[in-house]
């Protein structure tokens, strides 16, 4: 039995299963030999991959909305959940045309929605929450390690959030625990939405709930990923502070998506983190700056300005509230991309 498990959580979009295990490993791989491991392996390091999937759900849902926004707002009539104003989710759906016509944005967007406004969001925590504690109950929670990505990063969040309660009672039949007392080794944050979900789902706030590092909380350690240039981490920021709670940004835009989870982990701050933390390997300070050059070297200036001042201006717009802004910030990252012939 691998002593250490890594459970790893999507984003949003279409995620075939295996994938974002695949794209961890690869990034991991590549980081490595920019590193000094040459003859790194994760599959003969002492631990196992998993995953939760929830695409194929979302998938099937936004199938059944695809035809056009009537259909999409008749639909989200009856899946809206308790407290769910219909005013906010008509104005969701209604304040960009292009939604329902350009597939990429469709797919994105109407997943933060049904995530976060609709009964689908209960049902996806659930099922995460029974998979983790699956994993938990057969390796033990000081051996897992929790990895998740954009929309991931809520879905983990909240269903932390309502595990770890204080004045939980492991006695009783339900599947919840005393805060820092059933702590998992780390928790890995990349791309942090935690804060802009909780406008749509009102479930914990993420800065004051018990997913924190330490005896109040459900991690050894917690690590907060950010590209500075990612849109969707622009507005409403996961800046919270704790004891072993680490915030790590990067600033290099070697692919103009900026919320790539390959470019994310492969970053050499964020990297060497994860070789030193779940591999217990040690890196040189100098072969970590010539890696730091190295991954440097491959910086694109083409669009990056143009999204700068993109996100500069919606930032500074009063007019617009957070979600907007965000999707609004990713429309111009995805049309910047377009622009330049690149598939995101």
């Amino acid at each position: 039995m691998a002593t250490q498990i890594i459970l790893l959580v999507h984003g949003m979009g279409t995620h075939p299963d295996g994938e974002i295990a695949k794209t961890f490993k690869r990034a991991v791989t590549d980081a490595a030999k920019c590193l000094g491991f040459a003859n790194f392996n994760l599959d003969q390091e002492d631990c196992q991959l998993a995953e939760y999937n929830y695409s194929g759900l979302l998938d099937e849902v936004r199938q059944q909305f695809a035809d056009n926004a009537a259909a999409r707002q008749a639909g989200f009539g009856h899946l809206a959940g308790a407290g769910f104003a219909a005013e906010l989710i008509q104005k969701l759906t209604d304040f960009e045309t292009r939604l329902g016509t350009d597939d990429f944005l469709y797919t994105h967007w109407l997943d933060v929605l049904l995530y976060g406004a609709t009964f689908y969001g209960p049902r996806i925590r659930a099922e995460f929450a029974g998979q983790f504690h699956d994993l938990a109950s057969q390796h033990g929670h000081a051996n897992v390690h929790v990895i998740a990505h954009s929309l991931g990063t809520a879905v983990v969040h909240d269903t932390f959030a309502q595990l770890y309660r204080t004045g939980a009672n492991i006695f009783d039949n339900i599947p919840d625990y005393p805060p820092g007392n059933f702590n998992i080794s780390t928790l890995w944050m990349f791309a942090n939405v935690s804060r802009l979900l909780n406008l749509l789902n009102g479930l914990e706030d993420p800065n004051h709930s018990t997913v924190v590092p330490g005896g109040n909380g459900c991690a050894d350690f917690m690590f907060n990923i950010r590209h500075q240039l990612d849109p969707f981490t622009w507005f409403k920021q996961y800046k919270r502070t704790a004891n072993d709670l680490f915030h790590l940004e990067n600033e290099v835009v070697r692919e103009i998506n900026t919320h790539d989870f390959y470019e994310y982990v492969a970053a050499p701050l964020v990297s060497r983190t994860i070789l030193e933390t779940l591999f217990g390997k040690t890196i040189a300070q100098d072969r970590f700056d010539a890696c730091v050059i190295q991954h440097a070297a491959n910086t694109i200036s083409t669009g990056v300005t143009e999204l700068k001042t993109a996100l500069e201006n919606l930032r500074d717009d009063p007019g617009i509230d957070d979600l907007k802004r965000a999707y609004l910030a990713y429309k111009k990252l995805v049309e910047i991309a377009e622009s330049q012939g690149i598939d995101i």
